[in-house]
């Protein structure tokens, strides 16, 4: 029996339960496509995947509705694979580690791909089940939806019959939702030039931050780090002659970003009184957000002196600039349905590649004109610098 045997409904648990087991993140997800071929294979149902994995199976309507209309289920099989800084689990070739807690299951120190899992053991519990009557169905998996719904964009529907079709990547038991926001992934490049300098190299690490969906969990009033790393260096840069060397931070577009860290240049003779400013400014931080952020913390380490090369003085000033004026998390609340969301963002990866600076979102709203605003704000800031 394993971690979940005994939770009811029996046969959904133990197919999420297979699922957790099988590596799933977006862009690896040949493995968790062929466990449900299998599943198909095994039981005799008409089914297709295609060359990016996406899988199709057909079951026949029941007694009494053989000729009813079709109804389709569809869940997405990847999940954003995330860890804690302390996991030294490879996810793209490990399953996860499930644990129970009270009314609640998790995995140790990884991200559940909750979502995912659950449409696609539901999905496959109904496939499986003999004693449901039902209309014939045709169930879709389709693959990288957390990176852009990617496997939907491709899929070939011309073959499906149903005209009712129900999304299972539902996060509430027993509610139907009947809505959607559109997303875009943008990706903000800023180049820079370098220029060569002797001094001190300080690397900045913000860490035990608690990160999150950027969709259901951009309301909980969470610290993004990337954006938080830079305000600290903003108050660095006010006060001392800095640099930034590379900037980084995030794991995934559509996961608050939990972990950054800056390499910078400075004076050697300055590097007390930077520390004490780094300290100072994230313990203002650390006020701020006391209550949905108690265990985010901040190290600072001096890693080499001498000749090293940086971004310019301007450029430096660019950057800093541009992570503290993009906007970030909830842009408009509905005005119509109480607690909802309807327009947010997430800078969830920062990273330097060769003198260039990337800034990646994922862009959120179920309003058409102002995502595409959103997106337009993005586009004309980063262009000013």
């Amino acid at each position: 029996m394993g971690v979940l045997g005994r939770l009811k409904p029996e046969k959904v648990f133990s197919f999420f339960e297979d699922i957790a087991g099988i590596p799933h993140g977006s862009g690896n997800v040949k493995q968790i496509s062929n466990y449900i071929v299998d599943f198909a294979k095994k039981r005799n149902f008409k089914y297709r995947q295609d060359e990016k994995f996406n899988v199709v199976i057909f079951k026949d309507g029941t007694k009494g509705y053989e000729d009813s209309s079709p109804v389709i289920m569809q869940g997405h099989m990847d999940m954003v694979a995330v860890k804690t800084s302390g996991c030294n689990k490879d996810m793209t070739k490990e399953g996860l580690d499930l644990e129970i807690g009270g009314d609640w299951i998790s995995a140790k120190d990884t991200s559940l791909g909750g979502d995912d899992g659950i449409a696609v053991a539901y999905s496959l519990a109904v496939l499986d089940s003999d004693d449901l009557s039902h209309p014939p169905i045709e169930a879709i998996f389709t693959v990288d939806e957390e990176t852009g719904l990617l496997g939907a964009g491709f899929l070939d529907v011309s073959d499906l019959k149903g005209k009712m079709f129900i999304n299972m990547d539902s996060e509430d038991e027993g509610i139907f939702t009947i809505s959607c926001a559109g997303g875009v992934s943008v990706n903000c490049v800023l180049p820079y030039e370098k220029e060569e300098l002797e001094g001190a190299v300080l690397k900045i690490k913000l860490d035990g931050f608690l990160g999150g969906h950027s969709g259901i969990e951009i309301d909980k009033g969470r610290a993004n780090t990337n954006c938080e790393l830079g305000r600290i260096l903003l108050s660095v840069f006010k006060n001392t002659d800095m640099r930034i060397i590379s900037i980084g931070g995030g794991e995934k577009d559509n996961a608050i970003a939990k972990r950054s860290e800056a390499v910078i240049a400075v004076n050697a003779d300055d590097i007390a009184r930077i520390k004490d400013i780094i300290k100072d400014t994230f313990e203002e931080i650390k006020a701020e957000y006391s209550v949905t952020e108690p265990s985010m913390k901040i190290d600072v380490e001096e890693i080499n002196r001498g000749m090293t090369k940086s971004m310019t003085k301007e450029d430096t000033l660019s950057v800093i600039t541009l992570l503290v004026n993009m906007p970030n998390g909830i842009q408009k609340m509905n005005p119509e349905i109480e607690n909802m969301v309807q327009t947010s963002l997430n800078l969830g990866i920062l990273k330097t590649a060769d003198c260039e600076v990337i800034l990646s979102y994922a862009v959120r709203s179920s309003n058409d004109t102002e995502r595409d605003f959103l997106v337009e704000k993005l586009r004309l800031l980063t262009e000013c610098f």
